[in-house]
């Protein structure tokens, strides 16, 4: 009989050995999913922080009316002034793409629309001449890092870095004299692709 009962404890002792193996394997299941979830909702978080999307409506009509793509729109803007309308850089240029007045008034001029320096800070003003001086320099330029750099530097250093195998590939810029405009340029194609993402959903 003791024989009997003792058998019958281990075999509960082995069945709630088991039962606690299993709870134990499912709170590990639970948490890694936790933590995975955890994990994606700070990576989304902090990739909405480093690449913010503001005036997502202005840009994409924009971008319909001049047949260039949102995405390179905001990354362009994401890297002039990351989405801030009030911004005023040292040398001047004003507002969220960053358009220096002299320009703007010579674009505005091209366009044959009024010049107002003071609509520089509007977002949607702003982005138009942006975007138009964008179009103008894809004319000018094929490659795509060329008419970026050219938007930083100038059409003038484009032209010439261009005629320099040393910074050319392909008939495209593969890396200029200036370390500004290299970060720069870096820095519109990752947002640009980030964007891409964005706008394709």
């Amino acid at each position: 009989m003791k024989r009997l009962v003792k058998l019958e404890n281990e075999k509960q002792t082995k069945a709630n050995a088991i039962k606690l193996l299993v709870l134990n394997k499912k709170i590990i299941i639970i948490t890694s999913i936790l933590v995975a979830f955890v994990i994606i909702m700070i990576s989304v978080i902090i990739t909405s922080t480093t690449y913010p999307l503001k005036y997502r409506d202005e840009i994409g009509y924009i971008s319909k009316k001049y047949d260039v793509k949102a995405e390179l729109i905001a990354g362009i803007v994401y890297a002039e002034s990351n989405f801030n309308s009030s911004a005023i850089s040292p040398k001047g240029a004003i507002g969220i793409m960053q358009i220096l007045p002299e320009t703007a008034e010579w674009i505005c001029g091209v366009m044959k629309i009024p010049y107002s320096e003071r609509m520089l800070f509007n977002p949607l003003y702003n982005i138009e001449i942006g975007t138009f001086y964008l179009t103008y320099l894809k004319e000018k330029f094929s490659g795509a890092n060329a008419y970026v750099a050219a938007y930083n530097a100038g059409e003038g250093n484009v032209k010439l870095w261009l005629e320099n195998d040393k910074y050319t590939q392909n008939g495209d810029i593969k890396t200029t004299p200036f370390k500004q405009t290299n970060a720069y340029i870096e820095k519109v194609n990752k947002a640009t692709e980030y964007y891409k993402k964005v706008f394709s959903n």
